[in-house]
């Protein structure tokens, strides 16, 4: 058989591999500074946890689960609105405005 032939199934194979190992490397580091995070939230040093929070989004800038632990943080500290953007961008990314009751159009509420 051709020489080419072979050489381009074991590239890619190469290729996939190396990349499902960076995801599982970059996967580990965000759960490490997850879990730095937690620990240090749960002794009150906010602003370290905030620290390791932001050091885990830099990883994944849209993970639920940063977002969420980023405004537990903003909550503890007293900066509400902050806690409410958090929490609204959780799932996308994108904030999005806070749809508010009618009387008239009482079906979006």
């Amino acid at each position: 058989m051709n020489k080419k032939f072979l050489a381009r199934p074991a590239l890619a194979i190469a290729i996939v591999a190396t990349l499902l190992a960076a995801c599982g490397d970059s996967n580990e580091r965000e759960a490490k500074y997850l879990k730095r995070g937690e620990a240090l939230f749960e002794s009150g040093e906010y602003e370290k946890a905030r620290l390791e929070f932001k050091n885990a989004a830099q990883i994944k800038p849209t993970s639920p689960e940063v977002r969420y632990r980023l405004g537990l943080v903003d909550e503890a500290e007293g900066d509400l609105r902050n806690a409410w953007r958090s929490r609204t961008t959780m799932n996308t990314g994108i904030v999005r405005p806070v749809i508010q009751c009618r009387p008239t159009r009482p079906q979006i509420c």
